[in-house]
C-alpha cells in the first residue's frame, strides 16, 4: 500500500510521477512519484474524467500497488503506447485525496498548475471509427484554420463580414470587399467546407436514404463525452497553454481542435442555403451545452469586454437539453471555477471541504448578490423558488447541480424595468451575520389574495396538443381569471400589460411605458390578444411603432411595413405564443390593493409582494410562523415597475430571507 509523504506548500511543492519501464511484463503500468516545486520544474499534466472508481485497477507506485479507476488507466495506458516518458502531474494520484487541507490547498493551486504546464494531455476516452476520422479531420483542416486566423476574426466585429459572405452567395449580392480581405479568404474556406462530404446530413435521393456524414457521428460522439461538462476538466481545458486531445488511438492539437469546431458551429449559424445541411443533424445550436470549456477559452483568449465572472458561467440564460456543468462533490461546482474566473478574489471564496454542499452554495451566492448589487450581474431575482429545499438549501440560494443540469428554466420578469427606482438608500442597516439568512431593505407592498389556476396540459407541454390549443386554453383562463367581459375596452389593458411584462423594449424607450397601451395603440394589442379582426391597411403611425419598437420579440422579426397584412397575421399568430413561452412556471394573482401581477407558480394566498434594494422586480415573500421570510420568487406587477409605488411614501424596513 502506497503511502504518502507531506508536501511543503511554502515551496509550492506538489507530485509527480513517470513511467517506469518495466522488462519483465509490458503490460504492466509502473510510475515513479516524486516532490517537486512548481517554480523550477517543467512538468505535463493529465485531464480525463474521474468515472467509476468502484472497481479499481491496481498499478505500481514507487514499487507500491495503487489502485486507479478504469478511466485513468486506459489513459495511462495510452500515454505510455504514445511514448510519453516526461514528468507529469495527475491529480487521482499526486493529491492525496484523505487530507482535505491538502486538497484545500491544491485547489487554490489548480490555476497554477494547469497554466505552468508543458502540455495538457486530454483524454476523451476509447475511440471509434467515426471519432478517428474526424480527429484526422481537425488534424487535417485545423492548420490552415489557425493560419487564416480563424479564431481572431470569427471572436471579432469581422464575423460579420464572414456571414455576409455567406448571405452574399445565396442572394447574389455584391460584397464589396475584396478577396485578400482576411475575413473574406476565411469566408471562402468556410463556404467550401459545406460540402465536404462527411458533413453532410442524412437525406432521400430518387428513394434512397443516404446516412448522414460520418464527419457529423464523430463529432456527435466527441460532444457528448462527458469531460466537456465536468466542472475541474472546464478549468483544465480553460488554462492549458499548450493541449492534446487524446480519444482512442488519434490525437490532435486543442488549437486545432478548437479552431475547427468552432468554425464548423459558425459554418451552422451562417449557412443560409434553404434545405441545407442545417447543422448536419449534430444540432449545433444546442452543442455549446456540451463545450463550456472552449466557450471559456474563447472568452479568456479573444473575448476582452471585461472580467469573466463566476455568476456568468454559473447562470446560463437558456434552457439546457443537456448537462451544462456537473461535479461528483457538488461543492468543486464553486471550487473547481476559482481558477477560471478572474473575480475570485473580489468574491472573497476559497476552497474550503470542511464546509458542507448548502455552505458552499449559499457563501457563494450571497457574494454574487453583494458584488453585483447595481451592476446587474447577478440579483435576487434570478432566483427561482423551489417547493422544497434540499440539503439544507435556503429558499434564496440556487440549486447550482440542478442549474448545470437543467440551465434557467424560467425567465426572470425583469428586462429594462426598476421597480426600486426613487427608494431610498438605508443608512441604518444591520449585516445579516448569517450565512444562512439574506437581510434586505426595502418595502412591504401588498398581500396575494388570489392565484390563477394554470391549465394542467400547461404545466407539462404535453405532447400531442397542438400549441394553438394550448394558447387557446390559456387566454380562457386568463379572461376568467381577469373577470373580462366578452367586448373589450381600455380598461382592460393592466392584463396585457402584465402579460406580456417583460418585454417592453429597449431600454430608450422604457420612459414611454406608461403611454404604451394608450389609445389606438391599446387598441391594437386588445385585438392581437382576443383573436379580434383589425385592418392592416388602416395601422397608425403609433401602431407601427409599437409594432418595431415595442415588445422585444416583435421588433427582432424586422417585418416589412410595406407588407401590413402579412406582418399584422405574423402578430397575431406569434405574439400570444411568445407570451405563453415566457409564462411557463408562472401564473397570475391579485392582492388586497386591487393590484394584479404575474409571479411564480407556488406562489399563493397570504404571499406578500415586496419591493428590496438591489433587485429590479417586485419579489414575493412568504411570512414564516417562525420569524422572517421564505423567498417565492419575482414578479411583475402593473402598476408599480418603474418606481411609481415609491411616490406614496411607504414604510421601510428589513426582510431577513431564510
Amino acid at each position: 500500500m502506497f503511502i504518502y509523504s507531506p508536501l511543503d506548500p511554502h515551496k509550492s511543492e506538489i507530485r509527480l510521477v513517470r513511467f517506469v519501464e518495466c522488462p519483465s511484463d509490458a503490460s504492466k503500468l509502473e510510475l515513479e512519484l516524486r516532490h517537486a516545486s512548481m517554480s523550477d520544474t517543467t512538468f505535463n499534466a493529465l485531464s480525463y474524467v474521474w468515472g467509476d472508481c468502484s472497481e479499481t485497477i491496481d498499478i505500481t507506485l514507487n514499487g507500491q500497488s495503487f489502485p486507479v479507476g478504469p478511466s485513468l488507466h486506459s489513459a495511462l495506458k495510452q500515454l505510455r503506447e504514445n511514448g510519453l516518458r516526461s514528468w507529469i502531474w495527475i491529480d487521482s494520484i499526486c493529491i492525496q485525496q484523505t487530507d482535505l487541507e491538502e486538497k484545500g490547498w491544491h485547489v487554490q493551486e489548480m490555476r497554477t498548475v494547469y497554466s505552468r504546464a508543458e502540455c495538457v494531455y486530454m483524454w476523451l476516452g476509447p475511440g471509434s471509427d467515426a471519432t478517428d476520422k474526424t480527429i484526422e479531420f481537425m488534424a487535417e483542416i485545423g492548420p490552415s484554420l489557425v493560419e487564416l486566423n480563424a479564431m481572431e476574426i470569427l471572436s471579432s466585429y469581422q464575423n460579420g463580414i464572414v456571414n455576409t459572405y455567406f448571405r452574399s452567395r445565396v442572394s447574389g449580392e455584391d460584397l464589396g470587399r475584396p478577396d485578400e480581405d482576411p475575413a473574406v479568404k476565411l469566408a471562402q474556406y468556410m463556404y467550401g467546407l459545406l460540402d465536404h462530404p462527411g458533413l453532410q446530413a442524412a437525406k432521400d435521393v430518387d428513394g434512397v436514404e443516404v446516412p448522414r456524414g460520418v464527419l457529423i457521428d464523430g463529432l456527435s460522439e466527441i460532444v457528448k463525452k462527458e469531460n466537456w461538462h465536468r466542472i475541474w476538466i472546464i478549468q483544465e481545458v480553460a488554462l492549458a497553454r499548450v493541449g492534446l486531445i487524446m480519444c482512442g488511438t488519434k490525437a490532435t492539437s486543442l488549437e486545432h481542435f478548437q479552431s475547427t469546431f468552432m468554425t464548423l458551429w459558425d459554418c451552422s449559424v451562417f449557412d443560409k442555403r434553404h434545405g441545407s445541411r442545417a447543422n448536419g443533424g449534430i444540432g449545433f445550436e444546442w452543442a455549446w451545452n456540451w463545450i463550456l470549456p472552449l466557450l471559456i477559452r474563447r472568452r479568456r483568449q479573444y473575448w476582452r469586454e471585461g472580467p469573466l465572472r463566476l455568476s456568468e458561467i454559473l447562470r446560463p440564460s437558456f434552457k439546457a437539453r443537456h448537462t451544462i456543468y456537473a461535479a461528483s462533490d457538488p461543492r468543486d461546482i464553486i471550487f473547481g471555477l476559482l481558477g477560471v474566473i478572474e473575480d475570485g478574489e473580489e468574491l472573497g471564496l476559497r476552497a474550503d471541504y470542511t464546509k458542507s454542499m448548502a455552505e458552499v452554495f449559499a457563501a457563494a451566492t450571497k457574494a454574487f448578490l453583494q458584488q453585483d448589487a447595481g451592476m446587474g450581474s447577478y440579483r435576487l431575482e434570478y432566483v427561482t423558488p423551489r417547493a422544497e429545499n434540499p440539503d439544507g438549501l435556503p429558499s434564496w440560494v440556487p440549486d447550482w447541480r440542478e442549474i448545470g443540469e437543467k440551465g434557467t428554466l424560467i425567465e426572470d420578469a425583469g428586462l429594462y424595468l426598476d421597480a426600486t427606482s426613487g427608494m431610498p438608500t438605508s443608512e441604518n442597516m444591520t449585516l445579516d451575520e448569517s450565512p444562512w439568512v439574506l437581510r434586505r431593505f426595502g418595502c412591504y407592498v401588498s398581500t396575494i389574495t388570489d392565484v390563477m389556476e394554470i391549465p394542467k396540459d400547461l404545466h407539462s407541454f404535453r405532447k400531442g396538443i397542438p400549441y394553438a390549443d394550448l394558447v387557446e386554453d390559456f387566454m380562457a383562463s386568463v379572461l376568467k381569471f381577469a373577470n373580462l367581459r366578452p367586448d373589450s375596452g381600455p380598461a382592460e389593458d393592466y392584463v396585457w400589460r402584465t402579460l406580456v411584462g417583460r418585454q417592453y423594449g429597449e431600454p430608450a424607450l422604457r420612459d414611454r411605458y406608461h403611454h404604451w397601451m394608450d389609445g389606438d395603440v391599446g387598441l391594437l394589442v386588445r385585438s392581437i390578444m382576443r383573436k379580434g379582426q383589425f385592418d392592416p391597411e388602416h395601422l397608425t403611425e403609433s401602431q407601427k411603432e409599437f409594432i418595431n419598437n415595442g415588445p422585444l420579440y416583435l421588433s427582432t422579426v424586422r417585418l416589412d411595413l410595406d407588407t401590413p397584412q402579412k406582418q399584422l397575421a405574423h402578430i397575431v399568430q406569434e405574439w400570444p405564443e411568445d407570451i405563453l413561452y415566457y409564462t411557463v412556471g408562472r401564473t397570475l394573482f391579485k392582492t388586497n390593493k386591487a393590484m394584479f401581477g404575474r409571479g411564480h407558480v407556488l406562489v399563493k394566498p397570504g404571499d406578500i409582494v415586496t419591493i428590496l434594494s438591489g433587485c429590479e422586480v417586485p419579489i414575493v415573500l412568504r411570512p414564516r410562523e417562525e420569524g422572517g421570510y421564505t423567498f417565492v420568487g419575482d414578479a411583475h406587477v402593473d402598476g408599480i415597475m418603474n418606481g411609481e409605488f415609491h411616490q406614496t411614501t411607504p414604510n421601510y424596513q428589513t426582510f431577513d430571507i431564510y
